[in-house]
């Protein structure tokens, strides 16, 4: 499914674009989701039975329900800027996500050209960090026209899904990714017969070098309150090699004795805010 504006989800098959219904009492249907349907003797297209999901990226909603926003894609895009200054908390919540549903992560560092000698640094330590634990990182400048091509081979074949705080130029960078975005949107738009403010909804584009996008608008706060305290400790990757010699099997490296992860930590085999960042995802889950 390309998007899902309610009473109109809009289906893709062998290059043909369908506006259809979902059959009453048909679960969510999300960007991305598979879907079998039919054509009714009314003429209308039906969605009946979502198929099963690879991968499904899901929040909270405020009655603390699991919402799902988009579905099978392979990797997600986490992008992030020097203004607003790179959110490292958000940035490691959905590092652990990913890597609990199983899906490739990258991390896109946008708006280079804002640096100034005293950031570079900066961005050097941020890209280092990451790198360093096994995340392929992309500083790029939309403005200044570079760092894009790098990225570009890393999105062929695959379903990619952009997510990031506000503000960090994610837009610009799926404009340069897919050129003619405003113009498929506004296709899609109509064939939902909903109307322009239909463009702040979760789209699939397809790539003109190869795979295919999903531009999610309300994916830019996140949090992972819906896994446990072990599943969280599993998504930090540089845990995994030192957790095995702790003491203790379910040791939480928080406070008990002969913890190997915090011993990491203090060596500086483990880096001390991605540590930090790990005790306020535990601290959430208690609150």
């Amino acid at each position: 499914m390309i998007a899902n504006y309610g009473a109109a989800l809009i289906l893709e098959h062998e290059g043909e674009i369908y506006r259809a219904i979902p059959r009453r009492k048909l679960k969510q249907i999300v960007c991305g989701d598979f879907v079998q349907w039919q054509k009714e003797a009314t003429g209308d297209h039906v969605a009946t039975k979502i198929l099963p999901r690879n991968t499904v990226l899901e929040r909270p909603d405020y009655k603390n329900q699991l919402k799902p926003l988009a579905a099978n894609f392979d990797q997600i895009l986490i992008t992030a800027a020097l203004q607003p200054p790179a959110d490292r908390f958000l940035i490691d919540r959905y590092l652990v996500f990913a890597e609990h549903i199983g899906a490739k992560a990258r991390l896109i560092l946008n708006k280079i050209d804002l640096a100034s000698a005293d950031k570079q640094p900066e961005i050097k330590r941020l890209v280092d960090a990451y790198s360093s634990i096994g995340y392929s990182c992309f500083p790029i400048s939309i403005k200044a026209a570079c760092g894009l091509s790098d990225l570009l081979p890393h999105l062929a074949d695959k379903t990619s899904i952009f997510v990031g705080q506000s503000g960090v130029g994610k837009s610009s960078i799926i404009k340069c990714v897919v050129p003619d975005k405003d113009i498929r949107t506004g296709a899609l738009s109509a064939a939902s017969g909903l109307g322009s403010h239909t463009t702040t909804v979760a789209t699939r584009y397809h790539i003109p070098s190869g795979g295919h996008l999903i531009d999610s608008p309300g994916v830019r706060e996140f949090a992972v309150t819906q896994l446990n305290a072990a599943q969280i400790a599993e998504g930090f990757v540089e845990f995994r090699r030192f957790s095995k010699q702790c003491r203790f099997n379910n040791c939480t490296h928080e406070k008990e004795p002969s913890c190997a992860v915090k011993a990491a930590v203090a060596a500086g085999d483990i880096l001390s805010f991605r540590y930090e960042n790990y005790l306020k995802m535990r601290d959430a889950l208690v609150d």
